[in-house]
């Protein structure tokens, strides 16, 4: 067999609705400026075929959404999907010092310390991406039978007690690295999400006069500031098998969450500048 993987060939569909807000709350100079914006919406691939190479038949079931011949291409959501994002960007120069609510009119040496901070941040929240699946192993029960019943947790982000991983999945035979079955598991799995987690990065900064025209800024960065971990997406090999707990390791098995941080820890960052 003559396979060709390099055609230009495939698409991707990306579908959204984008709302933005934004407002000065103490004037348009100085005080409080905040902007938060909101992003509902869906990405799809098409750029695959139902099975892999070398076998391919007439056409894949129903329960995967494809019924065509095997020149075309699937359409699945895509593996950076996320349904919902929502950033909040507050900017707010503190109120205290010269020509402020506080202490407007502060002793020269005073004035150097406590006039010019401005304190602002960017929070985003959003979804997770859709969930990996193994399509080297066929999955016999319907999609819903993958969620947990008792709601997700890193023991068991997909339901994987040895009674569902024995009834519902089935590897595919594979004879010298190539798949010989129908690929019958879609690529992705909807129904739940991989782990997410709020973002927050936070900045201090504080501009000081030398004289006309020349300017000492001073400036504190806290990216991830609360330290919040964001861990990968479950196991997705059934033949792991159900959840085992290892201590100072965390989870392993079919459909748990590992201890691996997918996000970088709390960075902090101190810089100066002078701008004339």
């Amino acid at each position: 067999m003559v396979g060709e993987y390099n055609a230009p060939l495939g698409r991707n569909w990306y579908n959204g609705l984008e709302v933005k807000a934004s407002r000065h709350v103490y004037g348009d100079a100085r005080g409080l400026f905040f902007e938060v914006a909101y992003t509902w919406s869906k990405t799809i691939n098409g750029d695959g075929y139902p099975f892999g190479w070398p076998f391919q038949g007439a056409a894949a079931p129903t329960s995967i959404g494809i019924t065509t011949n095997i020149n075309t291409q699937v359409h699945v959501i895509a593996n950076n999907d996320r349904a919902h994002i929502l950033a909040l960007t507050p900017v707010w120069d503190l109120p205290v010092g010269r020509g402020s609510l506080f202490l407007p009119n502060p002793p020269k040496i005073a004035d150097y310390v406590i006039s010019g901070w401005t304190l602002s941040s960017v929070t985003m929240i959003q979804s997770g991406q859709p969930v990996s699946l193994n399509n080297g192993w066929q999955d016999s029960c319907p999609l819903s039978a993958m969620r947990p019943d008792h709601g997700t947790s890193p023991r068991e982000w997909l339901k994987n007690d040895q009674n569902t991983i024995n009834t519902c999945w089935h590897q595919i035979p594979n004879v010298d690295g190539m798949t010989m079955g129908l690929q019958t598991t879609p690529q992705q799995f909807t129904g739940e999400r991989q782990p997410t987690v709020a973002n927050f990065d936070i900045a201090l900064q504080k501009n000081t006069p030398i004289r006309t025209g020349l300017n000492f800024v001073l400036r504190l960065d806290a990216y991830n500031a609360f330290n919040s971990p964001l861990f990968g997406g479950p196991d997705s090999n059934p033949g792991d098998g159900p959840p085992v707990y290892t201590a100072g390791s965390g989870w392993t098995g079919f459909g748990t969450i590992g201890p691996g941080q997918n996000n970088s820890p709390r960075i902090v960052k101190i810089s100066g500048k002078i701008t004339f």
